[in-house]
């Protein structure tokens, strides 16, 4: 796995509502000014990010946790 890639977001978020993400390349651009989310070129790196990431996540809960302030 190339590890020049930072994949910042890739699934459905209050930030990215329509599942989509982020994905820079810090080799080339090290301020992640380019997001190669979108980017053909760059398609089957971001998927074998999301792979990895999911195959690597621990189980999702049935349930959200409710946030707790100043407990």
């Amino acid at each position: 796995m190339n590890r020049d890639f930072i994949c910042t977001c890739y699934d459905i978020t209050d930030k990215y509502p329509d599942g989509t993400g982020e994905l820079y390349s810090y080799a080339d651009d090290p301020l992640q000014m380019r997001n190669l989310w979108d980017n053909d070129v760059y398609l089957l790196v971001r998927d074998r990010l999301l792979k990895t990431l999911d195959d690597n996540m621990p189980p999702r809960r049935a349930e959200r946790l409710t946030r707790a302030f100043g407990a």
